[in-house]
């Protein structure tokens, strides 16, 4: 009699903590995820606009007859709007080297100055930043550009540094560039 008593006690219990469990979980919206995730976030206007523009431009796309988009995400941080582009050689350019390397640096500056400050029929990141954020001055905006997920360099204020011309860093991950993620491999 003694073990029946247990059973039903461990049965009890059992049910009463899958119900209070179910119960607990009722008003989440994500039941599935820990409880800090269906909690209410309200994105900022500058937030809803970064991501708005990352989602028109995140994809492969022309940007000059030098470049191809690959990906792009723009953030916008207390200080500035920052877009970071990985980018690819059109097939017929061959400006390119691979692994990063060009046949010139003025070559390369150029070819990234004009992306990021040519007009919408020449694909200038510039004036998707002026659609979304028509207020934000040009010094206000940094272009981070990568090639092959080899950084490049940085536009801001109408002017491209490359990688080669930043002071040195104090250690070898002091870029001022944040990595993209890969998509190298994933299903």
């Amino acid at each position: 009699m003694t073990k029946k008593w247990l059973w039903l006690t461990i049965g009890a219990v059992a049910v009463a903590f899958v119900a209070g469990v179910m119960a607990a979980q009722e008003g989440l919206k994500y039941p599935y995820l820990p409880a800090e995730y269906s909690e209410p976030y309200l994105p900022t206007g500058a937030e809803w606009r970064a991501l708005t523009l990352t989602v028109r431009l995140n994809g492969e796309g022309e940007l000059s007859d030098k470049l191809i988009r690959k990906r792009l995400q723009a953030h916008a941080l207390t200080f500035s709007l920052v877009l970071s582009v990985d980018t690819d050689a059109q097939p017929g350019w061959d400006g390119y080297l691979g692994d990063g390397r060009f046949t010139s640096d003025s070559e390369a500056r150029a070819a990234y100055a004009e992306v990021a400050d040519g007009d919408f029929w020449e694909g200038g990141l510039m004036h998707w930043v002026r659609v979304y954020f028509p207020e934000v001055a040009d010094e206000d905006v940094k272009i981070h550009f990568r090639i092959r997920d080899h950084a490049v360099g940085t536009w801001q204020g109408g002017k491209m540094t490359l990688i080669e011309d930043y002071p040195t860093p104090p250690d070898p991950g002091a870029y001022p560039m944040p990595p993209l993620p890969s998509l190298e491999g994933e299903e």
